[in-house]
């Protein structure tokens, strides 16, 4: 079974997805609920990143914005691994290594569960 790897790099990561949700948009109707996750999760990463870099920014001038600095971080973190899941499972669905539909609701189960 072939390794899916998506990028690490945040740019990469984000245009990456919104290109497959795009497609998917375009070409795969029975993959909606999937797309609409995707975008959830594209939305949520992009948000965290945002936010990170904004507190990041005002905790150098300001002592009690340092203590949101590492909630932030987290946060930050958990969205872009939630974004690189959420990605795989739509692209192994999209290519067609994911057919059973029991295996799907596991997948989403493991997504949902991720910290």
């Amino acid at each position: 079974m072939p390794q899916i790897n998506p990028p690490t790099n945040p740019v990469r990561l984000f245009r990456l997805a919104e290109t497959v949700a795009r497609k998917m948009a375009e070409d795969y109707e029975g993959l909606r609920d999937e797309e609409a996750k995707l975008r959830t999760a594209i939305a949520w990463a992009k948000y965290t990143r945002t936010a990170h870099l904004k507190i990041a920014d005002r905790a150098e001038t300001c002592a009690k914005a340092r203590i949101f600095v590492e909630p932030a971080r987290r946060r930050r973190i958990r969205a872009a691994q939630h974004l690189r899941l959420r990605l795989t499972a739509v692209i192994a669905r999209k290519l067609g290594l994911i057919k059973d539909e029991r295996l799907l609701k596991v997948a989403d189960l493991a997504l949902s569960l991720v910290p």
